[in-house]
């Protein structure tokens, strides 16, 4: 995004206790911000990014989109993929620009925000969801984060999808069912990963891999450990978040081992 916001650009509305993400409306025209009410593209159209606004009494300060702001300022619906295990699925899948990405439960659509991010404008990802309600959020917050034309959403169970990817990326409750629409959509040398919450998950992800043609296939718990850092000191937050989930990550290859 380029230091002066133009309309249609994505943009967040920052301050201490909440952030705010929208696209900027045209000079003359308004939206209405949750959380913050109407602003006018009047207002914004002489600000830069890095730049300190007032709204009433409230100061705020406007920045990119990035994806750890994009987080903090979804809509929330089912629950979401935190950045620390987004970045590490990624990582996983092997996921950059120009990527072709097949996303098995859309969440809240923070995970679908972020490899809309990583996939640039030759990219693509393909988000699955049989919860019409759990499409329409994350739908939102993709697009409020302007990234809507790099996302199709679909509402199907992702066992019944026919489409071919380099990658998968599955969070859904019965994952081992839909191993073999992961086998028959990913190309070879293209890599899935499954997020799971449970350990009875995992097992029968590796039992459905270990039938069919994968290898390089590992599993790894998530956790999380925020960090208090003051002028007195540093310590570990009480409130430590732990386990998050395992990730399951495999890559496709033309027969079994």
């Amino acid at each position: 995004m380029p230091s002066q916001s133009a309309p249609g650009d994505p943009i967040v509305l920052k301050r201490d206790d909440s952030t705010h993400l929208f696209l900027v409306p045209e000079p003359g025209d308004t939206v209405d911000v949750d959380g913050i009410g109407v602003v006018s593209g009047d207002l914004l159209a002489d600000l830069a990014v890095g730049d300190r606004m007032e709204l009433g009494r409230t100061a705020f300060r406007v920045l990119s989109p990035t994806p750890q702001l994009v987080f903090e300022a979804l809509e929330r619906g089912a629950q979401v993929i935190r950045p620390a295990d987004a970045a590490r699925i990624a990582h996983l899948a092997a996921i950059g620009p120009g990527t072709r990405v097949v996303e098995g439960g859309a969440g809240s659509g923070a995970l679908t925000a972020y490899l809309a991010h990583l996939v640039g404008d030759d990219g693509q990802v393909v988000t699955v969801d049989r919860r019409q309600d759990h499409l329409d959020v994350a739908r939102r917050n993709v697009e409020r984060a302007g990234l809507a034309d790099r996302v199709s959403f679909r509402e199907a169970e992702l066992a019944g999808v026919e489409e071919a990817c380099d990658a998968f990326v599955v969070d859904v409750p019965s994952p081992a069912d839909v191993a073999p629409a992961v086998e028959d959509g990913l190309r070879p040398g293209g890599r899935v990963v499954f997020y799971n919450p449970l350990v009875d998950q995992v097992q029968a992800v590796r039992e459905a891999l270990d039938e069919a043609p994968f290898a390089e296939v590992r599993t790894l718990e998530a956790l999380q450990r925020d960090w208090v850092v003051h002028e007195r000191g540093a310590r570990p937050d009480f409130d430590m978040l732990g386990h998050t989930g395992f990730l399951t990550a495999a890559t496709r290859v033309t027969e079994r081992s």
